[in-house]
Protein backbone atom coordinates (compact mmCIF):
# COMPACT_ATOMS: atom_id res chain seq x y z
CA UNK A 1 0.00 0.00 0.00
CA UNK A 2 2.85 2.72 0.82
CA UNK A 3 4.29 1.57 -2.90
CA UNK A 4 0.93 2.54 -4.02
CA UNK A 5 0.70 6.08 -2.55
CA UNK A 6 4.36 6.60 -3.56
CA UNK A 7 3.85 6.28 -6.60
CA UNK A 8 0.30 8.28 -6.70
CA UNK A 9 2.07 11.08 -4.90
CA UNK A 10 4.71 11.26 -7.67
CA UNK A 11 2.25 11.07 -10.53
CA UNK A 12 0.51 13.54 -8.71
CA UNK A 13 2.87 16.30 -9.82
CA UNK A 14 1.76 15.53 -13.42
CA UNK A 15 -1.50 17.25 -13.29
CA UNK A 16 0.29 20.90 -12.71
CA UNK A 17 0.71 23.20 -15.22
CA UNK A 18 4.33 25.14 -15.68
CA UNK A 19 5.60 28.03 -18.06
CA UNK A 20 9.11 29.83 -18.19
CA UNK A 21 12.23 28.14 -18.88
CA UNK A 22 12.14 24.44 -17.23
CA UNK A 23 15.30 23.40 -14.84
CA UNK A 24 14.37 19.68 -15.38
CA UNK A 25 17.87 18.84 -13.13
CA UNK A 26 16.40 20.75 -10.15
CA UNK A 27 12.87 19.04 -11.19
CA UNK A 28 14.16 15.82 -10.37
CA UNK A 29 16.15 16.79 -7.27
CA UNK A 30 12.45 18.43 -6.05
CA UNK A 31 10.49 14.74 -7.50
CA UNK A 32 13.06 12.59 -5.33
CA UNK A 33 12.96 14.48 -2.26
CA UNK A 34 8.99 14.50 -2.65
CA UNK A 35 9.30 10.78 -2.81
CA UNK A 36 11.47 10.53 -0.08
CA UNK A 37 9.22 12.23 1.67
CA UNK A 38 6.76 10.27 1.02
CA UNK A 39 8.02 7.18 1.96
CA UNK A 40 9.36 8.60 5.55
CA UNK A 41 5.57 9.81 6.19
CA UNK A 42 3.73 8.04 4.06
CA UNK A 43 0.31 9.42 6.43
CA UNK A 44 1.20 12.90 4.94
CA UNK A 45 -1.30 14.19 1.96
CA UNK A 46 -0.34 13.61 -1.42
CA UNK A 47 1.95 15.55 -3.69
CA UNK A 48 1.85 18.09 -6.05
CA UNK A 49 3.81 19.31 -8.69
CA UNK A 50 7.09 20.78 -7.38
CA UNK A 51 7.77 24.51 -7.47
CA UNK A 52 11.10 23.16 -9.74
CA UNK A 53 9.08 21.56 -11.56
CA UNK A 54 7.35 24.43 -13.21
CA UNK A 55 7.49 24.52 -17.47
CA UNK A 56 8.34 21.33 -17.57
CA UNK A 57 6.61 19.24 -20.17
CA UNK A 58 4.20 16.31 -18.78
CA UNK A 59 6.47 13.82 -20.81
CA UNK A 60 9.31 15.16 -18.88
CA UNK A 61 8.18 14.53 -15.85
CA UNK A 62 6.77 11.50 -16.93
CA UNK A 63 10.29 10.17 -18.10
CA UNK A 64 11.58 11.51 -14.79
CA UNK A 65 8.99 9.73 -12.62
CA UNK A 66 9.40 6.17 -14.65
CA UNK A 67 13.30 6.99 -13.59
CA UNK A 68 12.63 7.59 -10.41
CA UNK A 69 10.71 4.58 -9.59
CA UNK A 70 12.64 2.39 -10.84
CA UNK A 71 15.45 3.41 -8.69
CA UNK A 72 13.25 2.36 -6.04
Amino acid sequence: MRRTITIAALLAVLAGCGGGKPDVAACERAMRAELASGIANPDQPPGTRPPACKGVDDKTLQDLAVKILAGQ
